[in-house]
């Protein structure tokens, strides 16, 4: 398949398999060359011995460097699961700072506007002239090798901020290190569930949500309440199966799985089948709008293990004839799941919901 049909047909993928939104497909474009840079999840490049990393309420899974001394790195109820690095050595600093610079000469395919609330993008480079403020749900949807490359104040100047913002990607592709934002000054997320990794001339703030990917700045990163984690990516969708909530519970904590799914799920059509314990097996893209089909007796089972966070339908309406299981697909969530999950239905599969793909 040559380049220009492998786009053409993710395009026509996400058209499909989405209702509502923008969707366009233009040339991928490559990797920054982060080198000594890569391991940090967080990381303070400022000149001199200028850095400073500020970490209060959070979890960063990965190391953590500062340009600062070993006090720049301040911690208060703050879990680090990598090293720290303070003061990083300079050839960080330079691979950095060249990766800063490789990504602000790459043309633009695309220039925004919005929100990008409800918007589904292929992989490309798209910029904003000038800020971008953001909020609402932004797909991203491609092959898993594709790159998403994101610039913010191509002009010149302008901040990256999101509020209540989150990032869904389709499609298998790793966040961390295949959706990158430049950022021309700060880089600030509030209660977000973001993906990538920013590389800001300023200083990064994340407060509250979700951050899978790395923070690297000229400036200072400062985390309140918040777990960044470039591992933490979003299971794709369609990948043998999926799990079912009940419309009138799908919104804080959910039950996806277990015996007592039927007892704790509310379904506005009617009450959903004793037999139905929330896992519908399937090798095709989920899609708001479509129906599903399962027999429990017969099917293939629940993955013994999952992701920190995965897709999980919605459905108002459930009903059971002879030995299949029959449902609507009205909506599609990530939910992020808790610690305790098996596949065996006596250890329920819970979670929270913290965006929406469609629906």
């Amino acid at each position: 398949m040559s380049h220009r049909s492998k786009y053409l047909s993710v395009c026509l993928l996400v058209m499909v398999s989405l209702i509502g939104g923008a969707s366009s497909a233009v040339a991928a474009p490559t990797a920054p060359a982060l080198g000594t840079a890569a391991s940090f999840a967080a990381l303070s490049a400022a000149p001199g011995s200028g850095g400073a990393v500020t970490c209060t309420a959070s979890t960063i899974s990965g190391d953590v460097g500062s340009t600062g001394a070993a006090a720049s790195v301040v911690q208060t109820g703050c879990t680090i699961s990598g090293a720290i690095v303070a003061p990083v050595s300079a050839q960080v600093v330079t691979d950095f700072n060249d990766a800063y610079d490789e990504l602000a000469g790459v043309s633009c395919d695309q220039t925004l506007t919005g929100t990008l609330a409800g918007v589904t993008l292929a992989p490309g480079v798209y910029c904003f002239d000038a800020a971008a403020t953001l909020t609402g749900t932004l797909t991203l949807a491609g092959p898993s090798d594709g790159i998403w490359l994101f610039k913010v104040g191509t002009s010149g100047t302008g901040a990256l901020t999101g509020t209540n913002f989150s990032v869904v990607m389709l499609g298998g592709a790793p966040a961390c290190n295949n959706v990158y934002w430049w950022v021309a000054e700060a880089a600030t997320m509030t209660t977000s569930n973001f993906q990538g990794t920013i590389l800001a001339g300023a200083a990064i703030t994340s407060t509250g949500g979700t951050f899978a990917g790395r923070a690297l700045a000229k400036a200072a990163v400062t985390l309140t309440g918040a777990a960044l984690d470039c591992g933490t990516v979003p299971a794709p969708i369609g990948s043998g199966g999926a799990f079912v909530v009940g419309d009138g519970s799908a919104t804080g904590d959910v039950l996806f799985w277990g015996a007592q799914w039927a007892k704790q799920n509310v379904v506005s059509g009617g009450s959903a089948p004793a037999a139905f314990k929330g896992f519908v097996p399937t090798s095709a893209p989920l899609s708001c709008g479509s129906n599903w089909t399962t027999a429990p007796g017969n099917s293939s089972h629940p993955p013994a293990t999952i992701g920190a966070y995965i897709p999980v339908i919605v459905s108002s309406s459930i009903s059971k004839s002879g030995s299949t299981i029959s449902g609507n697909t009205i909506k599609i969530v990530i939910v992020k799941t808790d610690p305790g999950y098996s596949g065996n239905p006596g250890h329920a599969g819970t979670g929270t919901v913290v965006a929406t793909i469609c629906g």
